[in-house]
């Protein structure tokens, strides 16, 4: 089954006794399409915060601490020698 051919993992979804409708999401209440697509549930939830961004965030401030710490090792190097 391709990744399109069903709905993203960070949906919670539960059934629906709706007839324009088989699936919701219980956390952003969007739904699938009842004439057998997975509709806007293919997308990522937009009630779920985005664990990726916090990771690359988490990155680019370490990357920053390293290049402070060694431009703050040459200065007082600088000033040593």
């Amino acid at each position: 089954m391709s990744k399109f051919n069903r709905p993203h993992p960070s949906h919670d979804l539960r059934g629906s006794d709706a007839g324009s409708f088989d699936e919701i999401c219980t956390k952003c209440g969007r739904t699938d399409i009842t004439a057998g697509g997975w509709g806007r549930l293919i997308e990522p939830c937009p009630a779920e915060p985005c664990k990726v961004s916090r990771r690359v965030d988490k990155l680019w401030f370490r990357v920053a601490c390293v290049v402070l710490s060694v431009a703050v090792i040459f200065v007082v190097l600088g000033k040593v020698i």
